[in-house]
């Protein structure tokens, strides 16, 4: 009876040892797809622990071979799949190939949960060589380089894509440059020159006197308004760019031009035209308060100034305005 129990622990003991490796309640398990391949194939190898969800197990750590010519072509992540409340397995494959032909015997791969070390079976992987059967004589030369046949048709595909793009560049470079002349022409200030300087000039010398600016207070707008029409006159009537020209500038251009002619009165006519520019600058930059009398003697000499370089075919008549001014005067 003694050496029947005997026997049975013996083989329970036996089973135990021939089970993966169990301890606790971890369980280690390696598995391999296939025991025999080609040269070049891959085999897959599954590690599987079996553990509880509270275990922290620690997988083998893999190099790029698995000794006997056993290469690693690559591994996969790891799947955990429920068992139950406490329980948990998870797997991972490695991907393994041999281009040798050899009986290769795979190491047990090493686990370690909680400071203990789980160890799995050794696996072994049968590597054959390809055969070829040279009797048949059907191994055949390197066949030559081909040239490639011409492909007419993506040519002239080719060819009429380029030429349509070509000619829309060169459609929208002359819409561009047409745009662009159109644009110029119509932003372009264009300078057009009054049928009669003279008459305009009058017109709105008398506009300025019938709204009595100078009497309302408003005496820069007054001065302002008075010597801009004599800057537009003088551009129109003697080609000078007197708004862009400062006082003096204009007064010099003048005395130069040859408009003037012969007249006795040219340096007259300057002289005046010269104390309403000045009286005017002082008002609208130095803020100075001219006399009444001033106010009054501006106006009447731009009359004067228009009515003396007026051109020879005016009429030599002047407007009411011009005459009530030098009466006055």
């Amino acid at each position: 009876m003694f050496l029947s129990n005997k026997k049975i622990a013996i083989f329970i003991i036996g089973i135990l040892a021939g089970l993966n490796v169990y301890a606790g309640q971890v369980v280690v398990k390696a598995s391999i797809d296939s025991a025999k391949i080609k040269i070049g194939e891959q085999a897959r190898i599954t590690l599987t622990v079996t553990k509880g969800k509270n275990d922290n197990v620690i997988f083998p750590a893999y190099t790029d071979t698995l000794g006997d010519g056993i290469e690693v072509v690559g591994i996969t992540n790891r799947d955990t799949t429920e068992l139950d409340d406490e329980m948990e397995s998870v797997s991972q494959q490695i991907v393994v190939t041999s281009f040798d032909s050899t009986l290769a015997l795979i190491k047990p791969f090493v686990f370690t949960c909680n400071g203990d070390s789980f160890l799995t079976e050794e696996l072994s992987l049968k590597v054959d060589p390809v055969h070829v059967d040279t009797l048949k004589n059907d191994l055949k030369d390197i066949k030559p380089i081909y040239d490639a046949p011409v492909d007419w048709r993506g040519i002239l595909l080719t060819i009429l894509l380029v030429a349509v793009v070509i000619a829309a560049v060169v459609g929208l470079w002359f819409l561009y440059r047409k745009y662009r002349k159109k644009k110029a022409e119509t932003t372009e200030e264009k300078e057009v020159v009054p049928e009669n300087p003279y008459l305009l000039a009058i017109r709105k010398l008398d506009e300025i006197k019938s709204e009595k600016v100078w009497q309302k207070g408003l005496l820069k707008r007054y001065y302002t308004d008075v010597t801009d029409v004599l800057r537009e006159y003088v551009k129109f009537r003697f080609g000078i760019d007197a708004p862009e020209m400062t006082s003096d500038q204009i007064l010099s251009s003048l005395a130069l031009n040859e408009t003037f002619g012969g007249s006795v009165e040219k340096d007259a006519i300057i002289g005046n035209l010269s104390e309403v520019l000045r009286i005017a600058d002082l008002v609208k930059f130095a803020k100075w308060q001219p006399s009444f009398s001033d106010n009054d003697r501006i106006i009447a000499v731009a009359y004067d100034f228009i009515e003396k370089t007026k051109p020879v075919e005016e009429a030599s008549g002047k407007s009411d305005s011009v005459k009530q001014e030098n009466q006055e005067q």
